[in-house]
This record gives C-alpha cells, sequence and structure tokens, in this order.
C-alpha cells in the first residue's frame, strides 16, 4: 500500500511540474537536474499541496530504499520549491525622485590668451567661409546677368541708361559689381560710364555710384582744388575699375543725388580697407561741397580715427562735417572729414583726418590731401599718414 501510494504522489507531481522530459524523469539517471528548467521558466508553478505530499512521502517510512530515494532527491526538491514557485517579472517601477543637488565645485579659470586660443580658429575659419561664399555669389551675379543681357537691354546698358546705381540695383538685385551706363542730362546722349558697387557687405550699400579716387600722396584732390567747386572730370577712364590707386573725379559729382556717402580709406601698403557710411541728403556732392559752407555730421572723434589704423587727432576742439577748417591762415582743413586742435577753439587747428585735407602741420613740406595728419610740433607725438580714399554716394 505504502510503495502504490508513493507512485500515485508521483504521477501527481510530474502532472502538475510538467518538467519531465526523455531523460526519465525527475527520478532517472540525470537526478542532478530537471530538464526543461530554465533559471526562470515562465508560468511554470507547482502547486504546494503536491510538493507537501511529495516531501511527506518521501520523509515517511523506515524503510532503506525510502531514505536512499529522500537523500538522492533532496537537490532536486530544493530546484523545484526555488524554480518552479517563482512568479512572472513584474511591471518596472516608476523613477525615483530626484536627490539634491551636489556642492558646487571649485570656480574654474580663464584668462584672455585662453579664450584667443579657442576663438582664434574658429574666427577664421568662418572668415573663409565668408569669402567663400561672397566670391560663390559674386560668380553667380555675374553669370545671370550675363543671361538675362542676351535677350533684353538690361537697365544700365548703353541702350538703357539708368541715373544711378542704385536705380540699377533696385530694378535688377543680381547685378554684379562693374561698369554702367548713366545719363547724366537726361538728354539723348548724355551718357557717361561709372563703377557701380552692387555687393551686399558691410562696406557701401549695394548700388553705390563711385564719385571721387583721391591718392593722398598728391595735392590734386587737396582742400584748395578747384576740383572741388567745379564741373569738370579728371581722369574719367580711371573710374572705371574700383581698388586701384589711379585718381579720378566722375561726372558723378555733381548728377547723383543721394541719401547717403560713402567713404573708404586704405593705407598705401595695405589692401585692408575701412568704412564709413553718413546719412546726408543731397542733390550732388558737388550742390554739398562747392560753395564751401561747414556742415556739421555726428559720428563722433573715434569713428574717424577708426578709418585709418593708428590715426589720432588731438584732444582739444574737434569739428566734423564737410568744408571743416580753420579761421586762420594755413590751419588744418577737410572737405570731408575731422579737424582738432588742442586748444578749446579752432582757430588754428593742427590735425585733421578725412579727404580734401590740407594745412595745420608744424612741417610744411608734409602734403596730405587723404588721411590722418596730427602736427603737434612735437616729433615723437607727430602723425603723417598718407591714404588712398573712395567716395561713393547712394
Amino acid at each position: 500500500m505504502f510503495m502504490s501510494f508513493v507512485f500515485i504522489v508521483l504521477v501527481a507531481f510530474v502532472a502538475q511540474s510538467d518538467s519531465v522530459s526523455s531523460h526519465g524523469g525527475i527520478f532517472g539517471k540525470k537526478r542532478n537536474k530537471l530538464p526543461g528548467l530554465a533559471p526562470n521558466p515562465p508560468n511554470r508553478f507547482l502547486c504546494p499541496g503536491c510538493l507537501e505530499n511529495l516531501n511527506k512521502a518521501l520523509g515517511n517510512g523506515a524503510t532503506e530504499e525510502n531514505k536512499k530515494l529522500r537523500r538522492e532527491n533532496v537537490e532536486t526538491i530544493e530546484n523545484v520549491r526555488i524554480h518552479c514557485m517563482k512568479g512572472d517579472k513584474g511591471d518596472k517601477g516608476d523613477i525615483g525622485v530626484p536627490g539634491r543637488p551636489g556642492p558646487q565645485g571649485p570656480e574654474g579659470t580663464c584668462d584672455k590668451e585662453q579664450i584667443e586660443a579657442v576663438v582664434k580658429p574658429l574666427q577664421t575659419k568662418l572668415e573663409a567661409l565668408l569669402s567663400s561664399y561672397t566670391t560663390e555669389i559674386a560668380r553667380l551675379r555675374n553669370e545671370v546677368y550675363s543671361i538675362k543681357s542676351k535677350f533684353v537691354h538690361t537697365i544700365g546698358s548703353e541702350e538703357n541708361p539708368a541715373k544711378s546705381c542704385k536705380e540699377i540695383y533696385e530694378q535688377e538685385r543680381y547685378s554684379p559689381s562693374g561698369v554702367y551706363f548713366l545719363n547724366i542730362t537726361g538728354k539723348l546722349g548724355g551718357l557717361t560710364r561709372v563703377y557701380c558697387f552692387m555687393e551686399e557687405d558691410e562696406t557701401c550699400p549695394a548700388g553705390s555710384t563711385l564719385v571721387l579716387k583721391i591718392d593722398g600722396t598728391k595735392d590734386t584732390f587737396k582742400y584748395s582744388s578747384p576740383l572741388w567747386a567745379n564741373k569738370e572730370v579728371y581722369a574719367e577712364e580711371n573710374g572705371l575699375a574700383l581698388f586701384d590707386t589711379k585718381e579720378t573725379k566722375s561726372a558723378s559729382f555733381w548728377s547723383v543725388p543721394f541719401t547717403k556717402i560713402c567713404i573708404n580709406m586704405r593705407k598705401l601698403d595695405s589692401l585692408e580697407v575701412a568704412s564709413l557710411v553718413i546719412d546726408e541728403t543731397s542733390t550732388s556732392l558737388y550742390d554739398l561741397i562747392a560753395d564751401g559752407k561747414y556742415r556739421a555730421t555726428k559720428g563722433g572723434r573715434e569713428i574717424w580715427e577708426s578709418l585709418l589704423p593708428g590715426s589720432q587727432v588731438q584732444r582739444g576742439c574737434f569739428l566734423e562735417g564737410f568744408n571743416a577748417h580753420g579761421i586762420q591762415d594755413g590751419s588744418a582743413g577737410a572737405r570731408i572729414g575731422v579737424i582738432a586742435s588742442d586748444q578749446s577753439n579752432c582757430t588754428s587747428p593742427d590735425s585733421f583726418i578725412g579727404f580734401g585735407t590740407e594745412g595745420g602741420s608744424c612741417d610744411s613740406s608734409r602734403k596730405i590731401s587723404c588721411g590722418n595728419e596730427s602736427g603737434t610740433c612735437n616729433t615723437d607725438a607727430d602723425k603723417y599718414t598718407s591714404a588712398f580714399g573712395y567716395i561713393f554716394v547712394y
């Protein structure tokens, strides 16, 4: 009877566990493993009652056979208890509340040299990209304009002259910088060729008309030159190219109205050009300057000094604008620019920065018609820098 009971319990155990394999069951030859049991078998349970009955069956009775069975299968029973009664893995819990911030670390150190070491390579890369884009845009402008010119008489052509470069730009935004035809008289045949600046950058406004180019080492356009007060061109063919060092005065000096003046300056030994845009409205540059009357602007000393690297004027009296000049003979004057003195009045200013300049120097042998002069009769403090100047109107 006892053996029959054991057999029945074992059959129940096998049916409940679903763990027996073809290797001979849990009491077969491989007693140290339960074939088919993974470390975490899904949905595989052994009823607690069956396991308890099996323990009792193997533990009861004094026969040597039952004791041996119990000893040999203790490990198997524990495996069943551990693995078969373990449930499915539960859902992941919610994220816990963040902890408090840690203590603040020590302050870092970063000096000017470290900043420059990081910024300079980036700045160089950016400048290269800007240069590349500018070149490509100019190429595309030329291509578009060239194609269009083959089919129509674009504004600024000999067949369709414009009144100003600004008018050309407003009607043809893709027009490249270069030479165009203007009708300065409004009558048939009253044509002149001028250089138009059409680039959209940080120098002059796109659509600016070239009026003058001045070599500061020559006296062609010094303050007292009659070219500032007449309607005569000077070396007009030199106005068909931009950044060279050939002087010119175009008919646009007395024929092109504007709302802005763009002045550019560069040292003779440099290709770097500095620009300044002045908000000024006039029917022409001739009408603004030829009468010799002083007309003030409001740029400020530092703005004018930025036109020419290393330039300076005295820190006393300061006048800026058009036809700025001292009262005494031989004192500084500038058709477009600033004059200054070390005194509180500008009766006899000694220094200037600008275009169409003259006088003011303690050294009468120095003649600068465009650039910076700051003569204080002190050799160590004196500044004498000739520049090349470009004047546009917009």
